[in-house]
């Protein structure tokens, strides 16, 4: 007979997670009358000193020390501080480092910045910090910290302190069999003592250091406040991860004769129990992904959320899709042409706040810059402080309209052809961003800021049909805001303007047929099968995956077509044909008992 469930699940170990994974907090006091409320802070108070890390936290590794030893001192006199070319030549020979992998010379570079009246305090050492493993972050900003921290900005300062709360959450991981006493926990009282007792400090310390990083990430940039949310979840993960690798107890094993399940009974009540620390971190990435998109920052590609997605990867909001990487040609990659300017090359490669805080600082006038602009947003976007001063609405910020004005020799003035072209490409940055974050994190207001858009150059008109082909087919009015069909969930994407623009031919007309192919197959995924939970047809999927298989293999066999995208297209095409096969397999009936 197998044994009851109660026994077959170890029922000490279970008990002693459940307080680190669910409950067990202690209780507190009842008093009298509610303590008063503090609004959280929005700036940083640098008269707080950064908390002591818990004793679990562990110390620098020794892997860290390429990254603070060997650097040039900090020197006010140094020639990269001479005036402002001067620095955004060493920015861009640490941009240029960087894509070419040689850690040295960026950090090189970035130290020799590090006393220049023209950068911002604290500047190199946070963008040496964000570019480095996490686990070395507070290292490197440590000493400029202690010696010149309250020189800095206040949204530098509290950048830095939350680097450090991240670092110390990344050097918070529960070493290789940590967990194993609770495996003698049923037969050995003193074991499951300190069993218990171990899993209590380790849940202290994640709650200690977690709250420390929130409170040390208070007034931080955006894309820094995303990065420590990723860095919470990562630590969760891992503490479940320790936890659900308790070995089988050994006094269990013997009973697996009579009851071969009982191991994977007992694995799987380990998931469950700890699935509360899952979907904490889960939820701590999903803030961080909502902070980004909100910032109009990309960050899947950040190790910071790599590290993190595995467990995710089929969730909303967590998936990459090879269907989304649509061609919107791309004017500037990472790895920036030569001939491309300073600013250019160091906006295309560091991360897009620190760009934006030294630029400002060094070269106001290139943040106007149509090509800096295009860097930004080909790389990982053009955080939304920047983008409000050049986006005000769908029109480019110094397009005037002088046909209302009562100054009749404004209204017969023409606008500057220069200036108005200028304008015009500083949109197209802009509706490249947005595009490119409404694709990445499915946001509907960042497609439908572009939508509106009329732009006269192609290249912009392709971004603006990608923009309406994702708020959905267009046959219907649009919905009242605030009625049930206005969250109602759409059923496919727009193709036609891109169908429209893929008869011009060129560049932009392969592009536009190939974004078309892609997003008719991202539909067959997304939208096909199962009706809506609103009861909203769908369509049927072997319909959807054949035309977007006819799509895609309309763009592998054109003439003239890019081999690239010919390629991109096949490969697609290949893959969409076994979905199909899946989708016209039987399924085989449940075997019978």
């Amino acid at each position: 007979m197998p044994l009851p469930l109660a026994l077959r699940v170890s029922p000490l170990i279970l008990g002693a997670l459940a307080v680190a994974c669910g409950g067990g907090a202690t209780p507190q006091p009842q008093t009298a009358k509610p303590p008063t409320h503090v609004a959280p802070k929005d700036k940083p108070d640098e008269s707080t000193p950064i908390p002591i890390a818990s004793p679990e936290v562990d110390p620098t590794p020794a892997s860290c020390d390429p990254y603070v030893k060997d650097l040039p001192a900090p020197n006010p006199k140094d020639p990269a501080c001479a005036d402002g070319k001067s620095v955004l030549a060493t920015l861009a020979a640490a941009a240029t480092a960087e894509r070419k992998g040689d850690r040295a010379a960026r950090d090189a570079a970035l130290a020799s910045l590090s006393a220049c009246d023209k950068v911002p305090t604290l500047m190199p050492e946070l963008v040496r910090a964000q570019l480095s493993p996490m686990v070395c972050a507070e290292a490197i900003l440590a000493p400029t910290l202690d010696a010149r921290g309250k020189e800095a900005l206040p949204q530098h300062l509290a950048a830095a302190r939350a680097f450090v709360g991240a670092s110390r959450l990344s050097r918070l991981r529960p070493k290789k069999g940590a967990f194993d006493i609770l495996a003698k926990a049923e037969v050995d009282p003193k074991a499951a003592e300190a069993g218990i007792k171990t899993v209590v400090v380790w849940k202290e310390a994640l709650e200690k250091q977690e709250n420390d990083a929130i409170g040390l990430t208070k007034g931080a940039p955006n894309e820094v406040s995303a990065i420590v949310a990723f860095e919470i979840a990562a630590a969760r993960l891992a503490l479940a991860k320790a936890l659900r690798g308790t070995p089988f107890p050994d006094e269990l094993k013997s009973l697996t004769k009579n009851d071969p399940d009982l191991e994977v009974r007992y694995y799987a009540k380990l998931d469950e129990v700890t699935m509360p620390i899952v979907d904490r971190a889960r939820g701590a990435a999903m803030e961080g992904l909502g902070i980004a998109r909100r910032d109009g920052i990309l960050v899947k590609s950040l190790p910071h959320f790599a590290q993190i997605v595995d467990p995710f990867k089929s969730r909303p909001f967590f998936e990459t899709k090879a269907t989304r990487d649509l061609d919107l040609l791309l004017p500037m990659l990472p790895d920036a042409p030569k001939d491309a300017g300073d600013a250019a090359k160091i906006a295309a490669t560091l991360p897009p706040w620190t760009v934006y805080a030294m630029l400002e600082r060094v070269s106001p006038a290139s943040l106007l810059e149509p090509a800096v602009l295009d860097a930004m947003a080909s790389f990982r976007g053009i955080p939304s402080a920047l983008r409000r001063e050049i986006e005000p609405g769908t029109k480019p910020k110094d397009t005037k309209d002088t046909k209302d004005t009562k100054d009749p020799k404004a209204a017969k003035a023409k606008p500057d052809p220069k200036e108005a072209k200028a304008a015009e490409g500083r949109m197209s940055a802009v509706a490249l961003a947005r595009v490119r974050v409404a694709l990445a994190y499915g946001s509907r207001a960042d497609a439908e800021a572009i939508a509106t858009w009329t732009p006269k150059e192609p290249i912009d008109q392709l971004r603006v049909a990608v923009a309406k082909a994702l708020l959905g087919p267009a046959a219907a009015p649009p919905p009242k805001p605030g009625t049930p069909a206005a969250t109602a969930p759409k059923v496919g994407f727009e193709l036609g303007p891109l169908d429209a623009l893929a008869k011009k031919g060129g560049a932009v007309g392969q592009a536009a047929q190939l974004d078309a192919a892609m997003l008719a197959l991202d539909a067959a995924q997304t939208f096909s099968g199962e009706p809506a939970p609103d009861g909203t047809p769908t369509p049927d999927p072997k319909k959807a995956y054949d035309d977007a298989i006819a799509r895609l293999d309309a763009v592998a066999s054109a003439k003239g077509m890019d081999a690239a995208r010919a390629a991109r297209a096949k490969k697609l095409a290949d893959g969409a044909r076994e979905s199909v096969k899946l989708l016209e397999k039987p399924v085989a009936p449940p075997a019978k008992k």
